[in-house]
């Protein structure tokens, strides 16, 4: 193989690592984040970040557990909390 085939080869692997060629999901490089400029959080995919600054960014919890004292910031952390806190219709809080 010549040295100009395997860097061709190199580079369409690191452009689908990078997300050039994997459908949209952006990704900041190997090892880097996208990092919120309200907060000091940091993603690995920039949809996680937009996701983060529509919902969760500065704002309090929207998504209350009706059983407990619990609220989440992700409609998919409260139904993972009340799934696993209370399960089988247990509700020590009630």
């Amino acid at each position: 193989m010549s040295r100009v085939a395997g860097a061709w080869r190199w580079l369409a692997a690191d452009m689908l690592y990078a997300g050039c060629m994997s459908g949209g999901h952006e990704r900041h490089g190997r090892g880097g984040m996208f990092p919120c400029p309200s907060c000091r959080r940091h993603y690995r995919y920039k949809k996680n970040l937009q996701r983060h600054r529509r919902l969760e960014c500065g704002k309090e919890p929207q998504f209350r557990c009706p059983y407990c004292p619990y609220r989440g910031t992700q409609k998919s952390s409260l139904q993972r909390h009340v799934s696993k806190t209370h399960l089988y219709g247990v509700h020590p809080f009630r």
